[in-house]
């Protein structure tokens, strides 16, 4: 794994840590990182990945549960809005998606 003195302990160092780990199958140390990262920043991307560790981590529900609440801060921002339509998608929620990409 990376190491902090590598990459540092600020917040773009630590977010290439969180993508290093999803990288190499670490969604535990991905999502311990990101969450860490998402009380520090608002940034939509922290959250994003944070999203998308969590499917690696087979806990689609804590995932969409983030979208859901990413969707309702950014309201139209393509990379939110696409990223919640796919993963309503992978999740057998095409018509909640169809709705989404409507908006």
């Amino acid at each position: 794994m990376v190491d902090d003195e590598v990459v540092g302990t600020g917040l773009i160092g630590q977010y290439q840590k969180a993508m290093a780990a999803m990288q190499t199958q670490q969604a535990e140390l991905a999502i311990e990182i990101l969450t860490r990262l998402s009380q520090k920043s608002e940034h939509p991307w922290i959250r994003l990945t944070l999203a998308e560790a969590h499917t690696l981590n087979n806990d689609d529900k804590r995932a969409i549960e983030i979208m859901e609440s990413l969707a309702a801060l950014y309201p139209g921002y393509l990379p939110v809005t696409m990223a919640y339509a796919k993963m309503l998608n992978n999740n057998n929620m095409p018509q909640k998606s169809i709705i989404l990409l409507k908006k």
